[in-house]
Parts: structure tokens; sequence; C-alpha cells
């Protein structure tokens, strides 16, 4: 699972090992008008819907996965 930090809470960030990530956010509407955000961190996908949460899957993930390779 995804760890949440809230960035109004960190007062002092430093990375320990390795290297900072590439991140891509993409704001994605859903069948409903609903918004979701997907997020791509080096090659891995997460999106906040309940399928995700509950599959590690969703079509908000699909979706811009088409967008990028199209």
């Amino acid at each position: 699972f995804p760890v949440t930090i809230f960035l109004a809470n960190v007062v002092n960030m430093k990375i320990l090992n390795g290297s900072a990530s590439k991140t891509r956010k993409f704001k994605v509407k859903g069948s409903k008008g609903d918004e979701y955000l997907v997020t791509l961190v080096n090659d891995n996908y997460s999106c906040h819907c309940i399928g995700f949460k509950y599959h590690g899957k969703c079509k908000h993930i699909t979706k811009v996965k088409e967008q990028i390779t199209s």
C-alpha cells in the first residue's frame, strides 16, 4: 500500500539512501464526473480510487497508460 505523508506535517526531509524519484501526477475524470489522482513514481502507478485500494488496479490507471503510450 502507498504511504501518504502530509506535507503540512513535514518540517525537514532528506534523502538518506538512493535518489529522488521521478514523479508524475494525472487528474482523471471518472464516468460519474468525479476526479481521481493517478500517481506515477518511476514505473509504479497508484490511484486514490476504491478499486485500486482493494484490487491494486483500476480503469483510471489504464486510461493514463493508454494516453502515455499513444
